[in-house]
């Protein structure tokens, strides 16, 4: 891959997510920091507005990585990682809520301790 075909990538995905790129480059800028239920709420935000959540993050990263290269990939299904259509029995795995991600790291904290 050529070094032009990256930035031709990057800025196709830069522009597609510019907003929330200026959004989080503005609190870092003023606070120098993000808190962590912070980000949570903007991630969760920027899904519905870029119409991310029920999309695999593989079809938005693979499409942009073939139109650079003008690769055809089919409509109507999810593309993995692997750049195929996904089976018609894939399920987008539900958006997990603050809590229960504390929760989660709570539990995985006490099995691994140290």
């Amino acid at each position: 891959m050529v070094v032009s075909q990256f930035h031709d990538i990057i800025l196709r995905l830069g522009n597609r997510f510019n907003k929330a790129h200026r959004q989080a480059t503005k609190i870092l800028l003023e606070k120098q920091q993000i808190a962590f239920d912070t980000i949570h709420t903007m991630f969760c935000q920027w899904n519905a507005e870029y119409g991310l959540v029920n999309r695999p993050k593989s079809d938005v990263v693979c499409r942009a990585i073939a139109r650079a290269f003008h690769w055809y990939l089919p409509r109507g299904k999810f593309i993995g990682r692997d750049f195929k259509p996904m089976s018609d029995d894939y399920v987008v795995p539900a958006r997990v809520v603050l809590m229960e991600l504390v929760e989660l790291a709570k539990r995985v904290r006490k099995q691994n301790p140290g």
